[in-house]
């Protein structure tokens, strides 16, 4: 004969008991989720561009060069940038009928940029960043004319191991005049950045 211990052992689950326990399931799920969401939550990321500067090179074309900063107030996550365009819209400011050109930029000697660059939490990088204009094209915007950089970067936030998805990050400059600019004179004014 089966003790009654037995028998409350073996009776099957009434349905109160599955919806406790799956009650019990989704509220963990959800606190897990909530803590980690707070954990990866993006920070603000900001963006300055300085020491702006035109020499000539061999052939007879001018580099615009400047250096821009990536500003990552995050205590928590550091930052991994998959993919970062940039580049340079010069306008005419004697002559607004004429249309605004973009000149691609290039990061200069960034190591390992192939496997993402990687930026520290709370920190700032600075990147080189040149873009080669024809002589007779550069002459005719430099006369009187304005620069406007503009960025375009994805990038992931991570805490340990953990990543974010992928994040869009798309910035403008303030304008920068390039009347200021002689041969290999460094302009050293910070050009603070907003979202495009």
């Amino acid at each position: 004969m089966e003790s009654s211990s037995s028998k409350q052992a073996s009776a099957p689950w009434r349905p109160r008991k599955y919806v406790l326990v799956g009650m019990g399931v989704i509220l963990g799920a959800s606190a897990l989720i909530t803590i980690t969401s707070i954990i990866l939550q993006p920070a603000i990321i900001s963006f300055t561009t300085t020491d702006f500067s035109v020499h000539a090179t061999n052939n007879s074309n001018q580099v615009f060069a400047f250096k821009l900063t990536s500003h990552n107030p995050s205590h928590r996550a550091g930052l991994v940038y998959r993919y970062i365009s940039v580049s340079v819209q010069l306008q005419h400011n004697q002559n607004p009928n004429v249309r605004k050109t973009s000149v691609p930029a290039a990061l200069v000697r960034v190591p390992n940029y192939g496997l993402g660059l990687q930026q520290e939490r709370n920190s700032s990088k600075t990147m080189a960043v040149e873009a080669f204009l024809d002589d007779r094209f550069y002459s005719f915007y430099s006369s009187n004319a304005s620069a406007t950089i503009m960025l375009f970067a994805q990038a992931r936030f991570k805490v340990g191991l953990a990543r974010t998805r992928l994040y869009n990050i798309r910035v403008r400059c303030q304008r920068v005049d390039l009347l200021h600019f002689s041969e290999g004179n460094h302009l050293q004014k910070i050009a603070n950045c907003s979202a495009a």
